[in-house]
């Protein structure tokens, strides 16, 4: 079965070469979207992907894509930052805002 394309369009910086886009599904735009935020390359993806793994949200496919990586050794990393992350500053930051609230609802603080 074949993909259909939407067309193809000629770069402007090298003029031979196409650039053809094709109709994915939602699965498969889904499943491309998950392995292209997961990384390391700069400092911002760094920081999405570590946010990523504090709120527990798909962060055992960034750990298993980084030990392939680099090294089996960096489970440590990650469970020291999921133990430490996830469970211990994520829920300081719930406590501190729920304790501001209930002082906000109560009128204690202006």
């Amino acid at each position: 079965m074949s993909v259909p394309t939407l067309g193809c369009l000629k770069l402007a910086a090298a003029a031979n070469s196409l650039c053809c886009f094709r109709l994915t599904t939602l699965q498969e735009f889904a499943a491309s979207m998950s392995t292209q935020i997961a990384g390391f390359d700069n400092v911002a993806l760094s920081m999405l992907s570590v946010f990523q793994a504090m709120t527990l949200s798909n962060w055992s496919f960034t750990m298993y894509r980084t030990m392939d990586f680099l090294s089996p050794a960096l489970v440590i990393y990650w469970v020291i930052l999921i133990i430490f992350g996830a469970f211990f500053v994520v829920s300081l930051q719930l406590g501190n805002t729920a304790a501001c609230l209930t002082l906000l609802v109560l009128g204690h603080l202006q």
